[in-house]
């Protein structure tokens, strides 16, 4: 007994995968366990390890950002201090993002774990942008006029893909799909407060570089001065400079060149854009959310191994019937109907037949070794109705072999004599791949459809939610991304 607490469940459940995975030591079984928290437990697991890679990926990025920014090994002219104020910068931004969609309640979620990484690219990208326009403005001007060229032109460029960028995952955020709405509400967010760090922050920390320069003052060593004698020249091009500017764009503007690099990319789009078209599925593996080490991924290939199906070979799913008068003949034949019309489902298996506490009650109330309820069933004999329906039900439940049903019948908490709500369950077939998964979801759907009872009865199941995402996520993505393309489009027009 929890009291309705999903975190004493959830409690429960930790001891028990506790005990499972870790305390019991099973010699003759080979046991794997799933549970309702093993989703989130698993993928929390492995947004822990990923903070490994993220530390790496910052470290990297700093690096090759301090050797690139500006000049290599130089400790004039290179931007080691400014690199690492950048990523800063774009940390912060971040943070300030996430702390304002909080602020605003909207849910943090496991999915924007993946921002960062994406941060650091469009940020550090923002970087090189102002710094290449700073560094082609005109020495001789003013460090103010310097960096109003570098707005003008630079902070032109960073401004549209920033507002393309956050356009794009706006229009995203109008999907039906709850974590995909939240993730471009945070990613939308943080684009745009690390631009407005690029333009305030970085900007600064470009003219404060400028004069630590023009100081003849050390890179991340400023209160080091280098002599005159020592002075280098900024002028001499990198090698990376001198390879694209001397020998690809030569290269790449040959007639016969130009001819094949048209041709390869028409190709390369026909062939592959068809086969996305035409391979592309909705599955989603579920193991692909669990490290390589979760027990969870070792419950799910065992049960693919087993059974054909991460979801051990059938999804159960429930017939759930509101607060209606469960002792009218007339509700009884309605139930009974609505089981039969789900039995008959192609995606259900009918062989297995259903976890049915009303027909096993009516079958016990009609036994003269059960119940023995017989002289108050209806006139053609088929159910018990009237006042004693509720006594001999509970009478029913009572009983040790029917006890399993208790969880299947919801009495209400201030009248005894009133249900409010009841489930007869059944399984599906097999069910191997997206499509046929959205067939038992709206075949199951339109059982209850016409149903006389009121409130309306409805079929559910947990694996629902995930059948509900295969079968709108097309046309939400195919909506969602024409509505980007044509707010991009127009943008570029208006800004290019």
């Amino acid at each position: 007994e929890f009291g309705g607490s999903a975190d004493e469940l959830l409690e429960f459940e930790s001891l028990v995968l506790d005990l499972v995975n870790d305390d019991f030591n099973f010699q003759t079984l080979d046991v794997h366990i799933q549970t309702i928290r093993s989703i989130d437990d698993e993928l929390a697991a492995s947004a822990n390890e990923d903070f490994f890679l993220m530390t790496i990926a910052f470290t990297i990025m700093i690096g090759f950002a301090a050797n690139t920014l500006g000049k290599p090994c130089s400790s004039l002219y290179g931007r080691t201090l400014v690199a690492n104020v950048d990523v800063a910068i774009i940390m912060t931004g971040g943070l300030a993002a996430f702390g304002f969609q909080m602020y605003l309640g909207v849910p943090f979620q496991q999915l924007n774990l993946v921002l960062p990484f994406l941060l650091i690219g469009v940020g550090i990208d923002s970087a090189y942008v102002l710094t290449a326009g700073f560094d082609r403005s005109d020495p001789s001007k003013s460090l103010p006029d310097r960096l109003y060229d570098t707005g003008a032109g630079s902070g032109m460029s960073i401004t549209v893909t920033t507002l393309t960028n956050a356009v794009a995952l706006l229009f995203g955020s109008t999907t039906k799909l709850q974590a995909v709405e939240w993730f471009c509400y945070y990613a939308a967010t943080s684009f745009i407060f690390v631009y407005f760090g690029h333009i305030t922050a970085f900007a600064a920390v470009l003219t404060l570089d400028a004069e630590r320069r023009n100081s003849l003052r050390a890179d991340c060593c400023v209160c080091r001065k280098i002599p005159e004698s020592k002075n280098e020249s900024l002028n001499k091009e990198s090698p990376l400079q001198k390879f694209f500017s001397d020998t690809y764009a030569p290269f790449l503007m040959r007639p016969l060149v130009k001819s094949v690099v048209i041709g390869v990319f028409v190709g390369a789009a026909s062939i592959f854009g068809y086969l996305a078209a035409t391979e592309i599925t909705t599955e989603f593996d579920l193991s692909l959310l669990t490290t390589d080490t979760s027990y969870l991924r070792f419950y799910y290939e065992k049960a693919e191994e087993l059974f054909g199906s991460a979801d051990a070979g059938r999804v159960p799913t429930s017939l759930f019937v509101g607060q209606v008068n469960y002792s009218e003949y007339e509700t009884q034949a309605e139930i009974r109907r609505l089981v039969d019309v789900l039995l008959s489902q192609p995606t259900v298996d009918e062989s297995l037949g259903a976890e049915d506490w009303h027909l096993d009650f009516t079958a016990w109330a009609n036994d003269t070794n059960g119940g023995n309820y017989s002289q108050f069933f209806s006139e053609d004999g088929k159910y018990l109705v009237g006042a004693t329906f509720i006594p001999a039900l509970q009478e029913f439940l009572a009983e040790f072999v029917f006890q399993r049903f208790q969880d299947d019948i919801v009495f209400s908490t201030t009248d005894p004599d009133v249900i409010i709500m009841s489930r007869i369950s059944v399984q599906h077939v097999l069910l191997p791949n997206a499509e046929i998964s959205v067939d038992a979801l709206l075949e199951t759907q339109s059982v209850t459809e016409d149903s006389t009872l009121e409130p309306s009865p409805f079929v559910v199941s947990f694996a629902y939610q995930f059948y509900d995402q295969f079968r709108i996520i097309v046309p939400e993505v195919v909506t969602s991304l024409s509505f980007a393309l044509v707010a991009v489009f127009v943008i570029c027009t208006v800004f290019l």
